[in-house]
């Protein structure tokens, strides 16, 4: 088993915004595998807290992203519980969704922009997209166009 496995599983919690960025880091260069591994298991709940800040996401957007009612969320939270898989799922979807925004637009600050901006071609902003697949999908498809050239 990996080391961070290992360190997700004992439920290690990381608070500093440079740890936080670590552990985004960290998932996004996961081998396929591990990453599985870290959605059957299911991430901490505090991940949703640490996504809302590094992603500078509202929270109401978050938890309707993770699918996951505030009242759920809180009790959790307070509990410290893991996550679901289907909410560690779509959590791990805005991860690498928020990624490759980023990669594509070379800045965390024009990436965070573009992903809350009303895209034409979406028809609403693309992370009110990321609560499903299908919208994930789309919104993948606008960020390869833009990286790689093509039709949307």
């Amino acid at each position: 088993m990996t080391q961070f496995l290992s360190a997700h599983k004992e439920g290690v919690k990381i608070g500093s915004s440079t740890k936080t960025d670590n552990f985004f880091s960290l998932y996004s260069s996961m081998p396929p595998a591990e990453k599985i591994g870290t959605i059957r298991l299911g991430m901490l709940t505090v991940r949703i807290v640490e996504a809302i800040e590094h992603y500078r996401i509202p929270k109401s957007v978050m938890l309707g992203i993770v699918g996951i009612p505030k009242s759920t969320f809180d009790r959790k939270l307070k509990a410290e519980v893991r996550l679901s898989q289907a909410e560690t799922e779509r959590l791990a979807r805005l991860i690498e969704v928020e990624d490759f925004a980023e990669e594509v637009f070379s800045s965390k600050e024009k990436s965070h922009e573009w992903l809350n901006k009303k895209h034409t071609k979406l028809g609403e902003s693309p992370i009110s997209l990321l609560d499903t697949e299908t919208g994930a999908a789309q919104v993948r498809k606008v960020l390869g166009a833009i990286a790689y050239g093509g039709v949307v």
